[in-house]
C-alpha cells in the first residue's frame, strides 16, 4: 500500500493558520484586545478600555471606563472625584473614536486615537453642573497588556 502525500500548499495553508491563531489567541482571549492606563495630568487617575472587532469588519470600544478623576468646583466643595464613569459602545473609525455622556447632572466626553504596538492616547473631560466643577482637558495614554 502505498502513502498518499499531501500537496505541499495545503500543508503551507494549515501551518499558516495555526500560526495566525496562535497569535492572536491573547489578543482575541475574552472577546477584544483590553487596553489600560492612566491619566497625565493626574497621578491617581485611570483608564481602561476594551477594543472589539465585529463580525463585520468593524471596531467599538466597548467598554471605556475612567477611574478617580478629580475636578475643581466653583460653588461646592474645592474638588470633586468621579469614582467611576462608564461609556457604552463606542464606534471607531480610522483608528478614532469619540463620544458624550450627559447622564443626570455630570457630563463626560471622550476621545481617543489607536496608535502602533497596542498603545492609545487621547483626552477626556468631566464637568459637573450643580457645584460647577470640572476637570479641564486631561490627556489619557493607554496600552495592551
Amino acid at each position: 500500500m502505498t502513502k498518499r502525500r499531501r500537496p505541499r500548499s495545503l500543508v503551507l495553508i494549515a501551518l499558516s493558520v495555526a500560526l495566525s491563531l496562535a497569535l492572536a489567541g491573547p489578543a482575541l482571549a475574552g472577546g477584544g484586545l483590553r487596553y489600560h492606563g492612566h491619566v497625565r495630568e493626574q497621578a491617581d487617575a485611570s483608564v481602561r478600555m476594551k477594543l472589539v472587532n465585529t463580525s463585520a469588519g468593524g471596531e467599538f470600544v466597548k467598554p471605556y471606563v475612567f477611574k478617580d478623576v478629580r475636578m475643581t468646583c466653583a460653588l461646592g466643595p474645592h474638588h470633586l472625584v468621579i469614582s467611576k464613569f462608564k461609556f457604552g459602545r463606542i464606534p471607531v473609525a480610522d483608528d478614532a473614536f469619540n463620544a458624550h455622556k450627559h447622564p443626570s447632572d455630570v457630563n463626560a466626553a471622550v476621545d481617543g486615537h489607536l496608535i502602533r504596538h497596542g498603545k492609545a492616547k487621547g483626552r477626556l473631560r468631566v464637568i459637573e453642573d450643580a457645584a460647577g466643577c470640572d476637570s479641564g482637558v486631561l490627556h489619557w495614554h493607554a496600552h495592551t497588556g
